[in-house]
């Protein structure tokens, strides 16, 4: 597996496994568990609540402003490209069982269940419901997988015009280490 691929991966694991919430309390009406400064009961330690998606992500964009070394306005210039092709590269991924991976909120997701699957995880759910049906004709499944290849290299496509729209605009200082971060490839 490359190496921008193999990072994806790791971010996409590491993002849903902050999904994972101590809800008992919560739902019981008690107060939020774990203690501050991610202690001992604190955020990510032993029993605590998990760091939220918006400060995650308020996190990892402060740090991706600070190793391109761009000022607020060049950050609001290029923060919603970095935007597109970390999406566009989660929408494009599939796996886990045959289940489509999105980003939190996606279908069934925590943070705003209300986003629709990607085409890519649409067909990808499509095939996998032919596969679980022990009696779906050889055309029919061939077909599900056909559409599955379309949507990934549809999705790919997208995927490499967003990271062109992104290299135009970066040094090339810049574009390597959007590299190292498995922004770009």
């Amino acid at each position: 597996m490359e190496r921008s691929r193999w990072i994806s991966m790791v971010m996409a694991i590491v993002a849903a496994s902050a999904m994972v919430r101590p809800a008992a309390a919560q739902d019981a009406g008690g107060p939020p568990m774990g203690g501050p400064g991610g202690g001992p009961g604190g955020p990510g330690g032993p029993g605590g609540q998990m760091p939220n998606w918006q400060d995650m992500q308020k996190r990892m964009d402060q740090r991706t402003m600070e190793q391109l070394g761009v000022s607020e306005e060049e950050w609001a210039v290029l923060k919603p490209k970095i935007d597109k092709v970390r999406t566009l590269r989660m929408q494009s991924m599939t796996g886990f069982g045959g289940m489509g991976f999105g980003a939190p909120g996606g279908p069934g997701g925590p943070f705003g269940g209300d986003r629709a699957a990607s085409p890519v995880q649409q067909a990808n759910r499509e095939l996998q419901d032919a596969l679980n049906n022990k009696g779906t004709p050889d055309d029919v499944v061939k077909a599900k997988l056909a559409a599955v290849r379309d949507a990934k290299a549809k999705a790919q496509q997208d995927l490499k015009a967003a990271q062109d729209e992104l290299k135009d605009l970066v040094t090339a200082r810049q574009e390597a280490t959007l590299v190292t971060m498995g922004v770009l490839e």
